[in-house]
C-alpha cells in the first residue's frame, strides 16, 4: 500500500465517523472528482466491514471502523 493509499483511507474513515451517514457525493469530492481513488478508498473500507455503503448513496460507519478512526485520530494528534 502506498503513501497516497494510506491517507485516502485515513482521510474517507476519519470523516465518515465525523459526519455518518456521509454522503458519497461530498467525499467524492473531496478525492477531487477522482473516482478510480474515491471508489478504491470506498470499496477497501467497506470490504473491511468499517463503513457501509447504504441505499441512498451514503456511507456510514460502524462500530469497528469507529475504533479503528478513533485510533487514526490520536495518532494525527501526536503527530501535529
Amino acid at each position: 500500500m502506498d503513501k497516497q493509499t494510506t491517507i485516502d483511507l485515513t482521510a474517507l474513515l476519519t470523516t465518515v465517523a465525523e459526519i455518518s451517514p456521509a454522503p458519497e457525493s461530498a467525499c467524492y469530492m473531496a478525492f477531487r472528482c477522482d473516482m478510480a481513488r474515491y471508489e478504491r478508498a470506498r470499496d477497501f473500507l467497506v470490504g473491511s466491514g468499517m463503513v457501509e455503503r447504504n441505499l441512498d448513496h451514503s456511507l456510514t460507519i460502524t462500530d469497528d471502523g469507529r475504533a479503528f478512526a478513533d485510533i487514526c485520530n490520536r495518532a494525527l494528534a501526536l503527530a501535529r
